[in-house]
């Protein structure tokens, strides 16, 4: 009844920046990043048959993120949506990123599933955007964050088939799957310790799918929702501001699409895909106040 899968994979990188000119800016010369490294990622997980129909599962991993080109580079570009500039930070370190999981999982039918999972998440060198203080403007850079940052949360999946209501549905599917999740960050701006939830990180997320599958005619229709909690979509400079958790969030916004597919040959499909059909406003938001 148990089953073990388990290895380790080994990663040498090496990632060089350097100017196309001989510059030298502050105490570097042209060449700003010059890492090679060489990374162990150990992965397990353990597979236990309750019964014919239903497991539960285990893991533990470790992942890593490397800083992008941009990230990296000490290149300072204006985003006109920001309105500030933006450059990189060629001291960022790699995020190295340990995962545990568990879960429950109950294969009621063919296709169907109700499962519950729980998660764990630790960030070591998390990278996160900050800003820094300038005479003129706001900068935006990206800094490794201090000390460990984490993410811990519980999933629940359904999918069922509407079958159990009545035969004449039995080709439409009902798919639900939502995520709780907290998170935790510290990240220095200048003289200041931000304490707060990772840069882009939802508490919540929500999707529901209902499907159609009538495999005499070739046809198939999805249709799907979703929403999010609020999350940052700005990281401010806490130093400026005489009130507390001053970033800018991106509010909760309900999407809705819905595709449609159709065989009309053994070979051909027509598709036809309509997306974001409420259509509502991206909407970022202050201190309570609205600024986008």
């Amino acid at each position: 009844k148990f089953r073990v899968i388990g290895g380790v994979r080994l990663e040498h990188s090496t990632q060089n920046l350097s100017s196309f000119y001989k510059i030298a800016v502050g105490n570097k010369d042209s060449v700003f990043v010059d890492r090679n490294q060489l990374d162990f990622l150990p992965a397990i997980n353990l597979n236990y048959e309750i019964s014919e129909s239903m497991n539960l599962r285990l893991a533990a991993s470790q992942t890593l993120t490397r800083p992008s080109l941009r990230e990296y580079a000490p290149f300072t570009f204006y985003d006109f949506q920001f309105q500030g500039d933006v450059t990189g930070n060629p001291d960022l370190e790699r995020a190295l990123i340990q995962n545990y999981d568990i879960r429950w999982e109950w294969f009621t039918n063919p296709g169907e599933v109700i499962s519950v999972s729980a998660f764990y998440k630790s960030f070591d060198n998390a990278i996160e955007e900050t800003i820094i203080p300038t005479s003129s403007n706001f900068k935006k850079t990206f800094t490794n964050a201090q000390g460990t940052a984490f993410n811990y949360g519980v999933e629940f999946e359904f999918r069922k088939s509407l079958e159990v209501i009545s035969e004449s549905l039995s080709n439409f599917m009902f798919n639900m799957n939502l995520a709780l999740i907290n998170s935790q960050i510290e990240v220095k701006q200048v003289n200041k310790i931000d304490k707060r939830a990772m840069w882009g990180q939802s508490p919540y997320t929500l999707n529901l799918g209902l499907f159609y599958t009538n495999t005499d005619w070739g046809t198939t229709v999805n249709l799907g929702y979703n929403v999010y909690g609020k999350r940052i979509i700005q990281v401010a400079d806490v130093q400026r501001f005489n009130f507390d958790d001053p970033h800018v969030y991106e509010l909760a916004r309900n999407v809705v699409d819905l595709s449609v597919s159709q065989s009309i040959m053994d070979n051909m499909e027509i598709k036809l895909a309509a997306k974001d059909l409420l259509n509502e406003k991206a909407v970022w938001e202050q201190n309570g106040k609205t600024v986008s």
